[in-house]
C-alpha cells in the first residue's frame, strides 16, 4: 500500500497552486495628455483617440506619437517606451506570473501645442540656422573683399561715408611692387 503524501508536501503543492492562480500580472499603461487637449492622438500612423488618452500595451519600444490639433501646429514625436528593471528577464518571470500583487507600469507623455497663428511657431531652429548663416555670408563677404583688396560695403554705401569711389584709396597691391624682386 502507498504512504499518504507528508504534510511538507501537500503544503508546498497547496503554496505553488495559490502563487500560480493568484498571481496578477503587470499592467502597462501609455497616457498621452496635450495643452490645449482634444487633440487627435496617432501612435504608429494609426489614429487611437483624443487627448487625454491612455492605452493598454504589450510591449516596449520607440513609439511614433503625433498630435493634431485645428488652429495649432502638428506635433510629431518619437517616445522611448522604455522598461523597468523588473521588466528584465529573470525579475520579469515574477513579476509577470509569480508576485501575488497587480504591478502597473504608468508612462505618461505631456505635449504642449503651439498656437498655428504665431509668427515663427514651430520654426525656431530654422530661425536659428538661418541666422547663423546670414552672419557666415557677411564674413565670407568681409574676408573676400579684404583679401581682394576691395572695400567691404557699409550701410552708409559703397565706400563709406562722405566719400566717392575716385577718392576711396585701395590697399597695395603686394605683386606689383616697384624695383627688382628681392634675393637678385
Amino acid at each position: 500500500m502507498s504512504q499518504p503524501p507528508s504534510r511538507t508536501a501537500i503544503t508546498l503543492a497547496t503554496l505553488l497552486w495559490l502563487t500560480l492562480t493568484t498571481a496578477c500580472g503587470v499592467t502597462r499603461t501609455l497616457h498621452v495628455d496635450s495643452e490645449p487637449a482634444g487633440a487627435i492622438v496617432l501612435l504608429d500612423g494609426r489614429e487611437v483617440g483624443t487627448t487625454p488618452y491612455s492605452e493598454v500595451f504589450l510591449s516596449y519600444g520607440v513609439r511614433r506619437l503625433e498630435l493634431r490639433l485645428g488652429g495649432h501646429s502638428r506635433d510629431v514625436s518619437e517616445v522611448d517606451v522604455e522598461r523597468p528593471w523588473w521588466q528584465y528577464f529573470p525579475a520579469s518571470f515574477f513579476a509577470d506570473l509569480l508576485w501575488p500583487q497587480a504591478l502597473e507600469d504608468d508612462h505618461y507623455v505631456a505635449i504642449e501645442l503651439t498656437p498655428a497663428g504665431r509668427i515663427g511657431a514651430g520654426f525656431g531652429e530654422a530661425q536659428d540656422a538661418y541666422a547663423e548663416f546670414q552672419a557666415l555670408k557677411r564674413y565670407l563677404a568681409a574676408r573676400d573683399a579684404a583679401f581682394h583688396g576691395h572695400r567691404p560695403e557699409s550701410p552708409d554705401g559703397p565706400t563709406g561715408a562722405g566719400e566717392s569711389d575716385d577718392e576711396a584709396e585701395l590697399p597695395a597691391d603686394p605683386e606689383a611692387g616697384s624695383g627688382p624682386p628681392p634675393g637678385r
